[in-house]
């Protein structure tokens, strides 16, 4: 699989389509044990706009504790890849190899480090499914058997104006009535 390099602009706007906040809904299996859902959210923003992006989340899975993630993403154009860097909690950072296919709007991933064990092989792809959504699933497979699978569904958090409106009571609109009044004068 080698879909063709983006230009800048088509990994810009690749990259644009992931700036907000996000929840992320999922179902996890390991071989011999009942599945559990996870819950997370998260939030991207422009590390240096058009070329690379920041991002920071948590997660819970089952009755686990709620673990931080931190996310770091860019185009390398020389190799026509996302490489993103993440980390959970305290577990090792993990470098991922993104190759994107804008006609079917899906990333086919590659760990590169840590390095899978011998035996071990993983198959990973996330699909962009309309304006806020995405689908996702990752599997590891020990010896040609499914060992691991994770598959799950995103969301675009869309700000309602009215919500935070009335979070802070209607502070900031009135602020901001009161900045523009003050500018007249």
């Amino acid at each position: 699989l080698d879909p063709k390099k983006l230009t800048a602009k088509e990994a810009a706007d690749a990259m644009a389509f992931w700036i907000g906040k996000w929840e992320n809904e999922s179902v996890i299996t390991r071989a011999g044990e009942a599945p559990v859902t996870g819950v997370g959210s998260f939030e991207i923003r422009w590390k240096e706009k058009g070329k690379s992006t920041q991002g920071a989340g948590t997660q819970k899975i089952g009755d686990g504790p709620e673990v931080k993630s931190l996310d770091e993403g860019e185009y390398d154009p020389g190799r026509g890849i996302f490489i993103r860097r993440s980390k959970q909690g305290d577990e090792q950072e993990q470098v991922t190899h993104k190759r994107y296919d804008p006609a079917t709007r899906t990333y086919h991933d590659k760990l590169v480090s840590p390095e899978l064990p011998r035996g071990i092989r993983m198959k990973s792809w996330l699909r962009v499914t309309g304006p806020d959504s995405a689908t996702w699933s990752v599997e590891f497979f020990k010896q040609g058997k499914q060992d691991f699978s994770a598959k799950g569904e995103m969301k675009r958090v869309r700000e309602d104006p009215s919500a935070s409106q009335q979070k802070d009571g209607g502070k900031a609109e009135a602020d901001k009535k009161l900045a523009a009044a003050e500018a007249e004068k």
